[in-house]
């Protein structure tokens, strides 16, 4: 199995200039250079913050149902939920639920502390307990990813007998406060699901890349809508967006799992990044190019070291102890050495085109920045 070079570790990746012909800043007479950043790993913290009033007692279980299809949908890759998997599964993923209840009437309420106890009412195939936060991260070996969508839908399935009066973005301001969730270099999205509106909400501060969903309870029933629309809540989501916030929205009478996926996956981008070196490079007709890998590890990598990673070789350490890999360069004839081969590719690049490819288990590590050079033959070079 052979991976693109540049193809990033999750199929969404940022936005990129398309390939080109012409060497990059920065290379000397007669070589090719191309340099890219792979994105860091893709993962994502999610806090619920769910309203416990008595009010949101018929909505319990679909609340439970759409926390754990949304969790489904992104450790699966299925973001439509239509039962095909569309890009990569998210497989890093942290998630902390809380409600909204802050006290009223001489209680103290939750205190946005994260829910571990189970209901005793929950489904039976809940656990009496879990930990808080639920936590799943397959390139680290840490928790189960087939578990973790069933056990946030226990920790979700929220009994409706907290006070009356909830306050979700006060809520969720103080659970960040606490630090209950918000690794660095995570995607936060903050899921908020209410049938009411909120006296005087707080402004809520979230860190760049962050996404908040407001899932509210405007539901219209015989007797006309069962909830006021949440306009003091909607007035501070509105200024979270126009400050850049991912917003997405969604009702209790709705598809209440789509807007969580919307927000947990970014957009996704118009190309993916692959690089196609012109076939002059060739230094006899149809031989591959004569290039180098580099790969330099960035701190959110998984991996720190070259030593620890297939097919690289360890050049230099930098004053911050960031370490720069030589990707070994495998022979056509080579079916089982890891590391970067030259491959046609008549799709993307055409019949004459070239396109670094990574085989036997090696794929570009989450972080790092790549720097591909491969030299232009002098006219009289033979093969």
């Amino acid at each position: 199995m052979r991976t693109r070079l540049a193809f990033a570790v999750m199929s969404v990746v940022t936005a990129c200039a398309p390939s080109s012909d012409v060497p990059a800043p920065g290379a000397s007479a007669g070589e090719w250079v191309d340099v890219q950043r792979v994105p860091p790993p893709y993962r994502v913290d999610v806090l619920f913050v769910i309203d416990s009033s008595p009010s949101m007692a018929e909505e319990r279980a679909a609340v439970a149902a759409a926390v754990e299809r949304s969790m489904r949908g992104a450790t699966s890759g299925d973001r439509d939920l239509d039962g095909i998997p569309h890009v990569d599964g998210i497989d890093d993923l942290r998630v902390v639920v809380v409600t909204a209840d802050l006290g009223c009437d001489g209680s103290p309420g939750d205190d946005a502390r994260p829910r571990t106890e189970i209901a005793a009412d929950a489904p039976s195939s809940c656990p009496e307990r879990l930990s808080a936060p639920l936590e799943v991260s397959v390139p680290l070996g840490v928790g189960d990813l087939e578990t973790l969508p069933a056990h946030a839908a226990c920790l979700a399935d929220v009994p409706a007998t907290g006070c009356d009066e909830q306050r979700p973005l006060a809520a969720a301001r103080r659970a960040l406060e606490l630090g209950v969730i918000g690794r660095p270099g995570a995607r936060l999205v903050v899921v908020i699901v209410t049938d009411d509106d909120e006296r005087d909400p707080p402004s809520l501060e979230l860190p760049e890349g962050a996404a908040i969903v407001l899932v509210s309870g405007a539901c219209e029933s015989e007797d006309g809508p069962s909830a006021r629309p949440p306009d003091a809540i909607l007035g501070r989501i509105d200024a979270l967006e126009r400050a850049g916030v991912d917003v997405e929205r969604g009702t209790l009478c709705g598809d209440l799992a789509t807007p969580i996926l919307d927000a947990l996956f970014p957009r996704i981008a118009d190309c993916l990044c692959d690089r196609c070196v012109p076939p002059h490079y060739e230094p006899a007709p149809g031989a591959p190019p004569r290039c180098t890998l580099h790969e330099t590890l960035g701190p959110l990598a998984y991996h720190a070291r070259c030593g620890e990673l297939p097919g690289r070789t360890v050049i230099d350490v930098n004053d911050d102890g960031i370490e720069r890999c030589a990707v070994d360069l495998v022979a056509e004839e080579d079916d089982s050495s890891p590391g970067m081969r030259m491959a046609r590719d008549p799709e993307l690049c055409g019949p004459l085109g070239w396109i670094p490819t990574w085989v036997h288990g090696a794929a570009p590590e989450p972080d790092s920045r790549l720097d591909l050079r491969c030299e232009m033959p002098s006219p009289d070079a033979g093969p």
